[in-house]
Order: structure tokens, then sequence, then C-alpha cells
């Protein structure tokens, strides 16, 4: 299998909306009418437009760039192969449709993140047989540091939301860890992983860092709290679960949760408070397997949700949910493109039967 498929795999660890009711015009007792407000206008697919080839990574801070990773067009000359051509990091603007090349690079960059300030670039690239950190200023042709080199394997990256600290987490077998750096790619501290690996780091805020937890031996999931200001590493359990995503008002969690056996996923959401008390659960979704992908709308009333081949949104206000695409394959990098719409990464079922397994990047436009 491809490289590239390694890291997008990555991504699949684990390791809708209905048209309100018309309301009635009241009366109180007085005789005064009261207006009613008229309902929020619920979710609408205007359209799903193809992009560009290549795989999503981020939006700007200022939600008018796409970050992807994309190989130019190149062809693969042996499908037998182990690498495919290298997809490379470029931009898009999304107002006319522009693409730059960002960096250069022989081999494969992925799991891109906007520093919250615009400034900076963390992403991960194929060095040897392994994925590793690289941070650069967010400017065309900007030189890359690489800021860690070793056997283990670099897998997900976080920002905090002052844009000063990036999180790393890496794993190695059955031992991992997660690093602080700056914002140019010092290390700040490390945290070993007790028992098995860390994965998926996020920051609920400059303090506090969200993990999974992956404990090999009984193969349980849990979200971890760590607070990176203790000087201590005694993270907390927040919730039994993995591939988490925090609402943008830090009130609600999504998380993906299963039976026991892995054969019955599902995503719960539950509030929280802001002393990590979990609170009631808010809705639930049955979800085929673990592969799922989550993100939230900017207003952290809707949480959208793939599916196999299917992209849901549910409106975590009272539970209800919509489809939004349907016969797509390894839908991933969900992301909400602010008043753009949503960005999606897949193959689509119709290019599969063609023999064409290339990832495109999707808009879908809403109303």
């Amino acid at each position: 299998m491809k490289r590239l498929f390694v890291l997008t795999m990555a991504l699949f660890l684990a390791v809708g909306f209905i048209g309100c009711s018309g309301q009635k015009e009241k009366k109180e007792d007085n005789g005064v009418k009261v207006i009613p407000k008229p309902p929020k206008q619920e979710l609408s697919v205007v359209s799903i437009d193809k992009l560009h080839d290549g795989l999503a990574q981020d939006i700007s801070p200022d939600g008018k760039t796409l970050l992807f990773s994309w190989n130019m067009g190149q062809p693969d000359k042996d499908p037998n192969d182990e690498m495919a051509p290298a997809n490379l990091l470029h931009t898009m603007n999304l107002a006319d449709g522009s693409v730059k090349k960002l960096s250069n690079s022989e081999i494969h960059q992925g799991s891109a993140r906007y520093s919250p300030d615009g400034k900076n670039i963390a992403f991960l690239e194929n060095v040897e047989t392994f994925f590793q950190a690289y941070v650069m200023e967010n400017k065309l042709d900007a030189p890359k540091k690489l800021i860690h080199k070793s056997d283990e394997i670099a897998n997900s990256i976080a920002w905090s939301p002052d844009g000063q600290t990036f999180a790393v987490s890496y794993f190695l077998i059955n031992k991992g860890r997660i690093v602080l750096y700056d914002a140019q790619g010092n290390e700040k501290q490390s945290f070993q992983q007790q028992s098995g690996i860390a994965i998926f780091p996020q920051f609920l805020d400059n303090n506090t860092l969200l993990y999974v937890s992956v404990n090999r031996g009984d193969n349980t999931l849990k979200v971890m709290a760590l607070d990176v200001t203790a000087g201590t590493n005694k993270p907390k359990e927040f919730v039994a679960g993995t591939n988490f995503k925090v609402s943008p008002d830090k009130r609600s969690l999504a998380y993906l949760v299963n039976d026991g056996d892995r054969s019955q996923w599902k995503i719960k959401v539950n509030a929280i408070d802001s002393n990590l008390k979990v609170g009631s659960t808010l809705t639930e979704a049955s979800v085929k397997d673990s592969s799922v992908q989550m993100a939230w709308s900017p207003d952290s009333r809707y949480l959208l949700f793939s599916d196999e081949s299917n992209i849901w949104a549910i409106n975590t206000k009272n539970g209800e949910k919509k489809q939004l695409v349907s016969d797509m394959r390894m839908i991933n990098h969900l992301l909400w493109a602010g008043d753009e719409g949503i960005i999606f990464t897949a193959i689509s079922k119709e290019d599969e039967k063609k023999g064409n397994y290339n990832f495109n990047t999707y808009l879908i436009k809403l109303k």
C-alpha cells in the first residue's frame, strides 16, 4: 500500500435537519397579539462541487484559504511500487480558486495545521520510513524546520488557542508520548504516556490538553485531560471514547464509543463545563465503524460526521439529523469553511468504478 495511504489512514485510527413547523400567532389574555420569532433557518445543500485534486488539510483562520496536499497531477508510473508521487502542501484562494505551491519536497506532506494567528504552519513529512514533524512560516517557499527526528512516528498535530504552542503526538510500537513546542519548533515539554500510546491531541484552552489514550493491553480508549502548566504528568480521564471534538463554545463534547466488542459504534454528544465536568448526553447517533470524522459548525449548533459513504449533520439542540452527502469512499478531513460552506476529501464511488482511486476535495455550498 502506498505511503500516501499510511498518512491518510492515520485519520481513521480508533483507534439531520428538518424544516421547522409553522408557528401560530399567539394571543395574550389582554388581547395584545404576540408575533413569534421566525424559526432559525435549517441547513440546506445548494450544491456539491469539486474544488481540486488532493487532500484538504486545514482552513486559514480568516476562512479565506484552503491548505491542501496535492501531487500536481503526476502519474503513478509504477502502481506496484510502494511510493506514489509526492503530495506537497498547496494553498487555494477560496474566492477565486487560485492555487500556489507552499513548500517543496520529494516526499509526502500532510496533517498540516495553521496556527490560530495564521503566522505558522506545522505539518508532517515522510522522513525515510516514518513521518516526522516540521514547522514553517505561512509564506510561499519559507524554509521548513525539522523539529524532531527519531524512530518515533509523528501522527497528529494541534495548536494552542493563542498560537504560542503546538503539540505533536508520537508513538513507537506500544509506547507513546506528546511533545509541546513553541511556535518556532523548540521543545518546551514532553509527556510520556504511562501505558500504551497517546494520539489526537487537542487543546481545550492554553493550559489544558486533551488526547486519546490507547491501552495496548486491553485496547481501552479514553479521552484524557492534562494540565500542561502543572509541571507533572498526571492526566485525568475525561470520558471513555475516542475521535473526540470539542465544540467552539467549549460547552459540548462529541466523541465515539463502542459496546466493547468493536461491532457497535455510536457518536455521543455530552454537555461539559469549564471545570471539565461531563454533564448530560445531548444527543447520540449510531455509526457503522470507527473511521468516523467529525467537525463542529462555528456556532456550535451542528455536528458534521461521516458514516461510511455518507456525510450527516446533526442538530445537537434537538437531535435531528440530515444527510448532506452520499456515494463517497474514505471520507476524511471534514472542515467547516465559515460562510463558504463545508469542505471534505473523499474518493467518489463514480471514480472508483472507473478505476480512479485518487482523492479529491469538495465544497458543499449551503443556504
